[in-house]
């Protein structure tokens, strides 16, 4: 490497102090090797239980967590929230899905409707990336509503971060009518999210 560059090295899932030696050796004695993860960077205490809580009309129905930092900017929730609050259910179109007990009576109504008017074939299952993943938003110490089991990511490769996306925009109003939140809607937009933002009582 020349002198007084850097080179940014994304992990993935893989917990970046794992790889920290190995890159030590390729770089060579000059080189700093620097974490950047959110223990790293803001001293998160992978010891010290940390509080979780939503901000927002369902924080009561959701509850608080306790929960511990992780390496590569995961969380590990406490076990007994987890039992409480985070199911797998069948929905249409989608199948099996691990979520909050909470969304499911809305996100099957939003999912049915997309179903009975002609929509169905405008979610791809095959691209679906998970609701529950336990994490921080990325680059920051905030938690993902995925923490909370609370938000959903469909249609992955066609609708990245930062672009318009290409999700069918009808669909995008049928899951507003069912309380929830678009990540297209966002300054710096991530159209693939969608998650629960209100209560919304499927009659």
């Amino acid at each position: 490497m020349q002198r007084d560059n850097a080179l940014l090295v994304t992990t993935g899932q893989t917990a970046p102090e794992s790889l920290r030696k190995p890159i030590e050796k390729l770089a060579g004695h000059d080189a700093s090797v620097q974490m950047l993860d959110a223990v790293a960077r803001y001293g998160l205490d992978p010891d010290v239980q940390q509080t979780a809580f939503v901000v927002g009309t369902i924080a009561d129905a959701v509850g608080t967590f306790r929960y511990s930092v992780l390496g590569g900017g995961r969380i590990a929730p406490d076990p007994a929230w987890v039992a409480a609050h985070i199911t797998t259910q069948s929905v249409p179109i989608l199948g099996n899905v691990t979520c909050n007990k909470l969304i499911f009576p809305q996100l099957t109504a939003a999912l049915n409707e997309v179903q009975s008017r002609g929509l169905a074939d405008k979610i791809h299952p095959s691209e679906y990336a998970g609701c529950y993943y336990p994490r921080f938003i990325a680059g920051t110490t905030s938690l993902s509503n995925h923490s909370f089991g609370l938000a959903l990511d469909l249609n992955v490769p066609g609708n990245q971060r930062g672009t318009v996306g290409e999700m069918d925009r009808t669909v995008v109003s049928i899951f507003k009518k069912w309380g929830f939140a678009w990540g297209g809607d966002w300054h710096y937009t991530d159209p693939m999210h969608f998650e629960m933002n209100a209560l919304v009582n499927p009659r």
